[in-house]
């Protein structure tokens, strides 16, 4: 479930007990005690039918993050996400690689690394270095700083050319 839900509860039951506090009377403090219970379980059935309408939705779907191609025109690299972060802890980034061939992009394997920490992935937050050899993929945090840095290799991915 993700933090949005939790904080939510959280706020709801501080404003809860601030409130509940201060009233004297006993029959304002019930009236009080049941509108609140209503209101709770009116977020809970907002949240439960949120991440319903989430899963079916989004969370089986890839959603394209960006497509680089190499300097040379010979290699492309398409990075797209695979879940969500509303119910999950991290996101998916599958990352799909390509060599041209007669003008022809033949697709190869594809690559699967987490990102952590709730991070929603943006183009911004990819940076590309293109070797002879392979191409390195660097992911960075929200301060674009390097959190991960992958190399994939031509080799290893399209065998020997």
């Amino acid at each position: 479930m993700g933090i949005l839900f939790y904080v939510t509860i959280i706020v709801i039951v501080i404003v809860y007990i601030l409130i509940v506090n201060k009233i004297k009377n006993k029959s304002e403090r019930l009236t009080f005690k049941l509108s609140f219970a209503i209101v709770l379980c009116a977020v809970c059935i907002f949240f439960l039918i949120s991440i319903i309408i989430w899963e079916k939705n989004d969370i089986t779907k890839e959603r394209m993050i960006l497509t680089k191609i190499s300097p040379d025109d010979k290699y492309k690299i398409s990075l797209n996400e695979y879940g969500g972060t509303f119910i999950h802890d991290s996101s998916e980034i599958r990352v799909y690689l390509s060599e041209k061939e007669k003008n022809n992009w033949i697709k190869s394997s594809c690559y699967i690394f987490k990102l952590k920490d709730e991070q929603l992935a943006h183009k911004e937050d990819f940076k590309f270095e293109w070797y002879d050899d392979c191409v390195k993929i660097i992911v960075l945090n929200d301060k674009k700083q390097q959190l991960i840095c992958y190399r994939v290799y031509w080799q290893d991915v399209f065998g020997d050319n």
